[in-house]
């Protein structure tokens, strides 16, 4: 019966560590993948407008949308 208990205990945790992993994005917190997929898309639009503030506005903008959105393709 203890054996039983054991391997239960054990599955639990075994679970519980599984599932409090992110593997990928989360609000507040995409993955490097999903920041390059970001960064790319800016790229090929006109920000010239911008000036020399574009690369702050960009990161600004980041912040902004992984604070609100679990990742690229949901934004």
């Amino acid at each position: 019966m203890k054996n039983k208990n054991f391997i239960l205990l054990l599955l639990i945790i075994f679970a519980t560590s599984i599932a409090s992993c992110n593997f990928g994005s989360k609000k507040g917190k995409w993955s490097e993948s999903d920041k390059e997929k970001y960064y790319k898309e800016m790229l090929s639009i006109d920000l010239s407008g911008f000036g020399e503030s574009k690369d702050e506005w960009v990161d600004c903008y980041l912040k902004k949308l992984e604070a609100n959105y679990t990742s690229f393709e949901e934004a």
